[in-house]
């Protein structure tokens, strides 16, 4: 039966995923030609960290005592309910404020199915699930640009985002099948002031007896930081400087996913014989490397070659990091350690990513994607240097 809840968990995972895909490239889309802005589309991905931000605070002591599964359920029907009134408005801050809407559900949602799967999966088997589940999303990246593409052939930008509604309902009643992983059947809603300064000085005072935990889970805000930040640009700059077509993007895209297929695949395949140092360090060194090689790009071709190059390195990162604090946090603080954490990311992604996107109005994408990869480069480096060097204190 556990073997049935955890296929049911990746597929669920794997069509949310291509979901996300579809509407993420369709909204783009959308913005980029109402707008013709680069600026407008890196707006879209500050909502995000500051819909993290908003919930950071108390998310995670609502998922540690809520009914995680439940919680999982509405979550995807409010953002189904969202996506669906999207289409209907051609004004960009209404488009904006139901975007916001759904980034506040995808923050919520995110840290909910990660302490889900936490209780779920025993320990000994995390690593290869968390690779299996980048396999699953993999596909995903390839299938959902594929079907977005095959679709904005066929129907509209806007009919092409309510294809989104229809998947987030669909999750929503594969989760409806899974288990109930809560410990505890009490379910203690009281959120006032008093209870979340105790969950947060309960995750400060875990920090400070885990100081080395606490360092690499940064380490991995910090990747999360830089990634978004420069990846708030990759479209303008693609369809700006290397002239590429709306088909041609979509089959950029594809080829991002097939390169974390084959990551994720061998990931996989060789599981046992990776170490969480080795994923960790190498894998977020050489994702820096790639991101330097795209954005020195040329032509479609050095484009696709280290957009494969990215894809494929960024699994083993991922793996590595989201192994790593599922073995090393308790799950009874996990929902509250990554949301209060989680406000040092979203005020890091939001200054990041502004960042880049005033200074691509001020000197070239090019510049400014290969300054800020650049600066990805000296953080993986750093990571490696602590890993490595300090590696008697890694704990797993």
């Amino acid at each position: 039966m556990k073997k049935t809840y955890i296929l049911l968990l990746l597929l669920g995972l794997g069509i949310s995923n291509i979901g996300a895909w579809i509407y993420l490239i369709a909204l783009n889309l959308k913005i980029f030609n109402q707008t013709q802005s680069a600026l407008s589309i890196t707006i879209l991905y500050i909502l995000s960290p500051v819909a993290m931000l908003v919930v950071s605070f108390w998310a995670g002591s609502l998922i540690d005592r809520l009914n995680i599964r439940k919680m999982m359920i509405f979550l995807d029907c409010f953002r189904a309910i969202c996506i669906l009134f999207i289409p209907t408005t051609n004004s960009l801050i209404g488009i904006y404020i139901l975007s916001f809407l759904v980034q506040l559900s995808n923050a919520i949602f995110t840290t909910a199915s990660t302490v889900y799967i936490t209780k779920l999966i025993p320990v000994n088997e995390r690593q290869k699930f968390n690779s299996l589940k980048i396999l699953i999303q993999s596909c995903g990246a390839i299938l959902g640009p594929i079907i977005a593409g095959v679709l904005l052939l066929f129907i509209s930008k806007n009919q092409t985002i309510y294809f989104n509604t229809c998947i987030l309902l669909f999750s929503a009643s594969i989760i409806y099948f899974l288990p109930n992983v809560q410990i505890s059947q009490t379910e203690n809603t009281d959120l006032s002031f008093k209870v979340i300064k105790k969950d947060f000085l309960t995750i400060v005072m875990y920090s400070k007896k885990n100081h080395f935990i606490f360092v690499i889970y940064c380490f991995f805000l910090g990747m999360t930081i830089f990634m978004t930040a420069i990846d708030s640009i990759e479209a303008a700059f693609s369809k700006s400087v290397i002239d590429l077509t709306d088909a041609e993007y979509g089959f950029l895209l594809s080829i991002f996913g097939t390169g974390i297929l084959l990551g994720s695949l061998i990931n996989t395949l060789f599981a046992k014989y990776f170490s969480l140092s080795f994923l960790i360090g190498i894998g977020t060194l050489t994702t820096s490397i790639g991101y330097i090689s795209y954005y020195s790009s040329f032509n479609f071709s050095h484009v696709l070659i280290s957009m494969l190059f990215i894809g494929f390195c960024l699994p083993f990162s991922q793996t590595g990091f989201i192994t790593f604090y599922q073995n090393n946090i308790p799950t009874s603080i996990l929902g509250r350690f990554q949301s209060i954490v989680g406000v040092v990311e979203a005020i890091g992604i939001i200054i990041f990513t502004l960042t880049i996107g005033y200074l691509s109005t001020l000197f070239s994408l090019r510049l400014v994607g290969i300054i800020g990869s650049f600066l990805f480069f000296l953080f993986s480096l750093f990571l490696f240097y602590i890993i490595y060097f300090k590696k008697k204190n890694f704990p797993y």
